[in-house]
């Protein structure tokens, strides 16, 4: 049963830290696209 549990933690962790991944590579995508716009607003 501890095994199991480990494994289990050490899934749910890998999966956390994709998806965390994933979040992040989404949000700096949209951000890209709107940094330009906000750059030229402040010039």
């Amino acid at each position: 049963m501890y095994l199991n549990q480990k494994n289990f933690i050490f899934n749910v962790k890998d999966l956390s830290l994709l998806l965390v991944k994933d979040a992040n590579e989404r949000l700096s995508e949209k951000n890209q696209g709107k940094i330009p716009l906000n750059n030229s607003k402040l010039n």
